[in-house]
């Protein structure tokens, strides 16, 4: 798994090198977005994993996409269908994303619940957060009744657990000192 995200980084990095250097970012995540939804369909995902040539494939997935993506997509699709790797079109995505939102200085935010947050608590969340990081913040929120109450923070490796559940575990780790 490690070895398909770095290989899914390198293409990702020489794509939106192009990408910036064309001033078309946006441009190549709804391309590559495109793709990605071509991929996940069935029939095509037994074509990527079959024997055929590597030139047929190619050119089947791009007929598929048609005017949606541009020749240097198309480009980029025949050289993962040659080296076997349009499987990995979703693992490029991601880390296409995770570069672009490092170049406009966005950071993703994972916050978790007990229960919905308010739009008021949200914003003070996301404020709170862009004051520490220095960035502007792409929170998403999600809720799991196994977090009891209060909320858990996710960005990067950073993880800030404001729940119950870890205020009991640390005072019983403190009467257990």
């Amino acid at each position: 798994m490690c070895e398909h995200s770095s290989v899914a980084n390198i293409y990702a990095k020489a794509i939106f090198e192009l990408a910036v250097e064309e001033n078309k970012i946006d441009f190549w995540q709804k391309m590559l977005l495109f793709s990605v939804s071509i991929s996940r369909d069935l029939k095509i995902k037994s074509l990527l994993a079959g024997v055929l040539p590597a030139e047929y494939i190619a050119n089947v997935f791009i007929t598929l996409c048609g005017d949606q993506i541009d020749l240097k997509c198309q480009n980029l699709i025949k050289i993962m269908a040659e080296n076997k790797r349009l499987f990995l079109l979703k693992n490029v995505l991601l880390e296409y994303i995770g570069l672009k939102n490092n170049y406009n200085k966005i950071l993703e935010a994972k916050i978790i619940s007990a229960y919905e947050l308010s739009f008021s608590q949200l914003k003070n969340i996301s404020l709170f957060l862009e004051k520490k990081f220095n960035s502007n913040i792409n929170l998403k929120h999600s809720i799991k009744d196994t977090v009891i109450d209060g909320f858990i923070i996710k960005v990067n490796n950073l993880v800030i657990d404001m729940s119950i559940r870890n205020r009991l575990k640390q005072l019983k780790n403190f009467l257990n000192y």
